[in-house]
């Protein structure tokens, strides 16, 4: 409870190139560097079922946090209702739409209104110390 954790979109943020890459460059790193600092959870916003998009975390040798199922958004609700305050969301534009009645800081490598723009994985851990 009151914990302020990380949101980060697995098939927006991490996945370039499909489940046959190892992930966008600098990534596993950064979740790492971030995961032994704040509360961390991956967000299963795709089509791909989580048992398959947990695999592909754990062969890519990503730091160990929960997936969720994002729901369209309804997962923001749900973990504000159980105390946890959504600190930062990284996603592409629907997923982090749905968070913003939350307030967290906004984190896309995509260009949106209302979220930080990244070039790279690195500019998110200098933005989130």
């Amino acid at each position: 409870r009151g914990a302020g954790i990380v949101a980060v979109d697995v098939e927006g943020t991490l996945l370039q190139g499909g489940f046959m890459s190892p992930g966008r460059p600098g990534s596993r790193q950064a979740v790492d560097s971030l995961a032994k600092r704040i509360p961390l959870v991956y967000l299963q916003t795709g089509e791909t079922n989580l048992r398959a998009v947990r695999a592909w975390l754990a062969q890519n040798e990503y730091a160990d946090a929960p997936l969720l199922p994002w729901d369209g958004g309804n997962l923001f609700d749900d973990l504000a209702k159980k105390g946890l305050k959504i600190r930062a969301v990284v996603g592409g534009p629907a997923v982090i739409e749905s968070a913003f009645r939350h307030k967290p800081q906004a984190f896309s490598f995509e260009p949106m209104k209302g979220a930080t723009r990244l070039k790279s994985w690195n500019e998110l851990e200098g933005s989130l110390k």
